[in-house]
């Protein structure tokens, strides 16, 4: 008991000395010198405390676009190139050859799923993704590589991973012509995507 009361007194002393509460200090003094083995933590006034900050690292969503052939073709018609509120982009333009994947967390593919019982190559779906997308408005530009149709299905997913669909049918669309969409992303709960052709 004797470190306990020499210890308050000592604290007592410094508390009045300097004039801050004497909670904060004697967490931190006893553990110190009772040999607690462990940092305590020490009681900050209200008026020194920091305004928290939103942790990006548990931001969540998703957000996909899907671009499908229409009728009896096999292969896409037409190459996806979204560029973000940042002015990064993924996808391609075959005007150019190029492909970009910069958005963070994002992926262009295409795919295809073969016919279970005899194997023959199924129809191809050109597929942008991104994982955690920041919110705002992206731009998507559908650019034919042939002169045909197309089916463009637009998915977002909200924190609680909830989705919404924004979908344009039976498009036609011309070699090396861009079709443009605007598209409002959100990851907040119950937003929905929305998506508007502009050109």
């Amino acid at each position: 008991m004797k470190c306990v009361t020499d210890m308050r007194m000592k604290v007592i002393v410094v508390a009045v000395m300097v004039g801050i509460g004497v909670s904060g200090i004697a967490c931190t003094s006893f553990a110190e010198s009772c040999g607690e083995g462990k940092e305590a933590a020490v009681v900050m006034p209200s008026s020194m405390e920091e305004e928290p900050h939103e942790d990006p690292h548990k931001f969540e969503g998703a957000f996909d676009v899907f671009i499908h052939p229409v009728g009896t073709r096999m292969k896409s018609p037409s190459e996806l190139l979204l560029t973000g509120p940042y002015g990064r982009k993924v996808g391609s333009d075959p005007r150019t050859s190029e492909t970009y994947t910069e958005i963070p967390n994002s992926s262009y593919e295409r795919e295809s799923i073969a016919d279970a019982m005899s194997g023959a190559p199924g129809r191809e779906t050109a597929i942008i993704h991104i994982g955690n997308p920041v919110g705002g408005e992206y731009s998507l530009q559908v650019i034919g590589r042939t002169s045909s149709q197309y089916d463009l299905e637009i998915r977002g997913y909200d924190c609680d991973m909830d989705p919404s669909d924004a979908t344009f049918t039976n498009v036609t669309i011309h070699k090396h012509v861009g079709h443009t969409y605007l598209i409002n992303y959100s990851n907040k709960k119950g937003s929905k995507i929305e998506a508007t052709r502009f050109q």
